[in-house]
């Protein structure tokens, strides 16, 4: 072999083994960064390469989910099956007597209803001949029903347009003859196969796009008939499995994992028609109680994440719907229908009145469909209104999503504060555990994320990321923070673990547990306690550790940089003042523990330093203990109670917007502004400015002890005081009529002393679930009991003054 051979063979060799290896890390990375299985990944691979070879397909063919799965209910003999299950009786010479009712009471109530007629499209038509028995829309509704054009479902991105088939089939079942129901019935078919499919794929994650299709392919199968469809019982049982199986997701968390607007937008109206479908489609079904509790829950979570200013808190990959318009209103009317429930009932009311044309014009047919004016409603169709019938502080998803929403009342000057710490479920959350928001007028304590594309630098090195929320960051210098292929760089931001940043394939809650302290490790923030006491106080305890590489379990196998993180707030709706306090136990005393608020506005401090940039763009340190936060004509101080030797950094402006430290390390300035990808749009509560709140000791442990009260108009005029206990074992926060008692972290056994100016509430948090309680003033007795959800409360009418002792046993 001559050397121009041999270097030729080598070549061949070298280039082919890089190929190959090449091949294994692409392959190794899609794994990683999807969390896809090998099977999977091929997939893939033959979609994008369009490989279509019968013998690949049926290798790489997934195992048929839930063949065996015993049916729940009998399917209702007669249509439809999804919405009007009296039409049945409908003699369909007349307009539809209750389309006829429906539309006399809109007209009373000056409510715009379309009734589709002039409209070719085939559900305008539907609801055209419901409302006028119209013979024009007759012709149109054969038409298009006969010649609908069905798309291709995809896992993520496309989702069968079936459903609207199925449901315009539904109601014009009597129009058609049985070679026009066997006609239409085969594309219902086609569209519930596709569909199927793709749920046999582990694709589609539970808290995405899996939720859709198992709607669709409910709604699908629950129209079709044994005499068109062969084989119609194993078709039927796989899709009401899939349909359950979403709805338990959602039962799990009560509020949707990825935010608002993906959950308004894309999966709130198919998850509420399908379960329309289950309560009207079947008789003797043992779940139709079960689907009806899931979506009151969901649908009183609606009204508590609504702000005062009428859009909703976001808290994931955010879009222009937390507006409340265009989507929200038919989604809650659809669950009206089922549940009838009058609360609920007023808030669809207020939508109504909050956007006139609720509907998005390209579906406002629904009007007549979904809306039913015959179902009583409380309130005058205002938030306020509901007050009565509401709670001012509701946890969603306890031990899961621990989304808690608290409120002091319900009137828009009133005090809205949400609080979360949960698990990851979805790609398109943040991490965000201990996060929490204040909205006084105005937002004040905002979350700074925005979203304007899912792969951008803003949204992988910020936006989903600790360090955009208002919790707690600890900085490990070069802390590893690389997911997976899509972070080009390593931004060591000092937040919370990445679990599932850019994809998910958790296809059930079996599974998700599959990966809760263990696998994904998907474990996040655990609920310690959640108390409220009628107008006297809420109390929250988190425990943030499992969230942050910490010392059982560190992804990188570094030990972690926490041992424990607790958060605790407390607060006290007739004084309107919020008290916060956290203890860090870190694993090195080298890395910093940061308590981290953000804000529209520049806060104002004293004694302000530039450290680098200017005064309104760049980063500045202070060590005075008051901040205060001023936005439109709401205002926020913040009294910093600890650490004794705190001090504060503000970081802002055009060039420091969102500003991270990406070593990790903050001795020098030399981090990024992640600007590329951010988002201006009105949906977002554009933030400008954080303030940073950093200890100066160096100690494994850190404290922060720090009061915010909001007000209109004017800040608040006094300050709130720390007292600390004789031995050291809590601390008290004095405020004008309530003395709060935190328990130092862990919580002991000793009594607790306080030299105390006598107040009319005692509050005493972190304690114990029953441990009794004695409590002292002065040396008289005059409070013993147990604590209750970790609280004791004890209201002090005379104000006693002295010494204050709390003992425990």
């Amino acid at each position: 072999m001559n050397k121009f051979m041999r270097n030729g063979l080598f070549y061949l060799t070298f280039t082919g083994l890089l190929v190959h290896l090449f091949a294994a890390y692409g392959f190794w990375g899609l794994q990683r960064a999807e969390h896809l299985s090998a099977r999977q990944v091929l997939v893939k691979a033959a979609e994008q390469l369009d490989i279509n070879n019968p013998i690949l397909s049926k290798i790489l063919e997934p195992e048929t989910k839930y063949l065996n799965f015993p049916f729940d209910g009998e399917v209702r003999k007669s249509h439809p099956r999804i919405l009007l299950p009296e039409s049945s009786n409908w003699n369909k010479r007349d307009a539809h007597s209750v389309i006829a009712d429906r539309i006399a009471a809109f007209q009373r109530e000056n409510i715009n209803y379309p009734n589709g007629c002039g409209d070719n499209a085939l559900m305008p038509a539907v609801v055209c001949w419901l409302s006028t028995n119209n013979t024009e829309a007759i012709a149109i509704i054969k038409y298009q029903l006969l010649n609908f054009e069905l798309n291709k479902p995809t896992a993520d991105t496309t989702y069968s347009n079936g459903w609207e088939l199925a449901l315009a089939y539904d109601l014009a079942y009597p129009l058609l003859t049985d070679a026009e129901k066997n006609q239409v019935e085969r594309k219902i078919l086609a569209a519930l196969q596709g569909t199927l499919a793709n749920l046999d794929e582990d694709f589609a994650s539970l808290w995405h796009g899996r939720s859709t299709h198992a709607a669709i392919a409910w709604l699908c199968a629950i129209v079709l008939s044994e005499q068109y469809v062969d084989d119609l019982d194993s078709y039927r049982r796989r899709a009401q499995a899939h349909f359950l199986n979403a709805a338990e997701g959602l039962a799990h968390t009560e509020a949707w994992p990825d935010g608002y607007n993906y959950w308004i937008q894309t999966r709130a109206f198919y998850f509420a028609l399908a379960a329309s479908a289950y309560l009207n489609g079947l008789d003797h079904s043992n779940n139709q109680e079960r689907i009806k509790d899931i979506v009151k829950r969901v649908g009183y979570w609606h009204i508590y994440v609504t702000r005062p200013d009428n859009r909703i808190e976001g808290y994931g990959d955010e879009g222009s719907r937390i507006d409340l318009k265009d989507e929200t209103k038919r989604v809650i009317d659809l669950m009206v229908q089922m549940t009838h429930d009058p609360v609920l009932n007023g808030y669809a009311k207020y939508l109504g009145k909050l956007h006139r044309d609720s509907y998005y014009p390209g579906y406002d047919w629904g009007i007549l469909l979904f809306n039913d004016p015959s179902i009583p409603a409380v309130g005058d169709g205002s938030l306020p209104s509901l007050a009565k019938y509401l709670k001012e502080a509701e946890i969603f998803g306890r031990d899961t999503l621990n989304q808690i929403y608290i409120r002091n009342g319900w009137e828009p000057n009133d005090t809205f504060i949400s609080f979360k710490a949960g698990n990851s479920y979805g790609h398109h959350a943040h991490y965000d555990a201990g996060h929490f928001t204040i909205f006084k007028s105005s937002p004040l304590i905002t979350n700074s994320s925005t979203y304007n594309g899912f792969f951008r630098p803003h949204r992988l090195n910020y936006a989903i990321r600790t360090i955009a929320k208002n919790s707690l960051i600890i900085e490990k210098p070069n802390e590893k923070v690389r997911p997976n292929r899509f972070f080009a760089k390593n931004v060591a931001d000092g937040g919370q673990r990445l679990t599932q940043p850019t994809g998910s394939s958790i296809v059930s809650i079996e599974q998700w547990f599959e990966n809760y302290q263990k696998g994904l490790h998907l474990e996040g923030a655990q609920l310690l306690k959640f108390a409220r006491r009628n107008n006297e106080y809420v109390f929250v305890s988190a425990d943030l550790t499992a969230a942050y590489n910490n010392s059982v379990y560190d992804e990188n196998g570094d030990g972690g940089k926490v041992r424990q993180v607790i958060r605790k707030l407390v607060y006290l709706p007739s004084e309107d003042k919020l008290v916060v306090y956290d203890a860090i136990s870190k694993t090195k005393p080298e890395y910093v523990g940061k308590w981290i608020i953000h804000s529209v506005n520049k806060p104002e401090m004293a004694d302000i330093e530039v450290l680098k940039g200017s005064a309104d763009n760049g980063i500045l340190a202070s060590n005075s203990k008051d901040i205060e936060i001023k936005n439109n004509n709401g205002f926020l101080k913040v009294n910093i109670l600890l650490p004794s030797d705190a001090s504060t950094r503000l970081i802002g402006g055009r060039d420091y917007q969102y500003y991270v430290e990406t070593d990790g390390d903050d001795t020098v300035f030399d981090g990024e502004n992640f600007v590329n990808g951010s988002s201006a749009d009105s949906w977002h509560d554009v933030s400008r400015w954080r303030a940073e709140i950093l200890s100066n000791s160096s100690s494994n442990d850190t404290e922060f002890l720090v009061s915010l009260a909001p007000s209109v108009d004017k800040p608040v005029a006094e300050d709130v005081r720390k007292i600390n206990s004789k031995n050291g074992n809590a601390y008290g926060v004095v405020t004008n009529d309530t003395l709060i008692v935190f328990i130092r972290e862990p919580a002991g056994m000793d009594d607790i002393v306080f030299d105390y100016v006598g107040k009319s509430k005692i509050i005493i948090v972190g304690l114990p679930e029953y441990r009794n309680v004695a409590i002292r003033i002065d040396n008289k007795n005059l409070f013993q009991g147990a604590a209750k959800d970790g609280v004791v409360f004890y209201d002090n009418p005379s104000s006693a003054s002295g010494q204050v002792e709390i003992s425990m046993n």
